[in-house]
């Protein structure tokens, strides 16, 4: 492939993701990336971080890893702003937590700002 092809190609694919970006950015009130990702037949969407979002339950675990399969760790988020640094499978490292990586919250339970 020719140098010029690469690059229209490489715009292209740019322009689909920009416009993939701001669908997501554009989604319904109350929907979390995790579900925009879901009906849009994604796995996962990581956009950049860091990033903050809206925990409006009191009572959302901290887990020890990205996963319920990681034990909690004994402390909830209550209901507020939360800065997130790192994103997998749907879920996100709490800044507060990022030095020992072990304050992961489930995404689904939070609205991106």
């Amino acid at each position: 492939m020719s140098s010029e092809t690469t690059m229209v190609a490489e715009q292209c694919r740019l322009q689909e993701w920009a416009a993939q970006i701001w669908d997501c950015q554009s989604r319904s009130a109350g929907m979390s990336v995790v579900e925009w990702c879901a009906c849009h037949g994604m796995e996962s969407l990581t956009l950049s971080a860091p990033y903050m979002v809206r925990v409006s339950i009191p009572d959302l675990n901290i887990r020890r890893g990205p996963g319920t399969s990681y034990p909690k760790t004994g402390k909830f988020t209550g209901v507020g702003i939360f800065t997130v640094v790192e994103e997998k499978d749907g879920w996100g490292l709490l800044k507060a937590y990022q030095k020992g990586r072990d304050g992961w919250i489930s995404l689904a339970f939070t609205t991106r700002m």
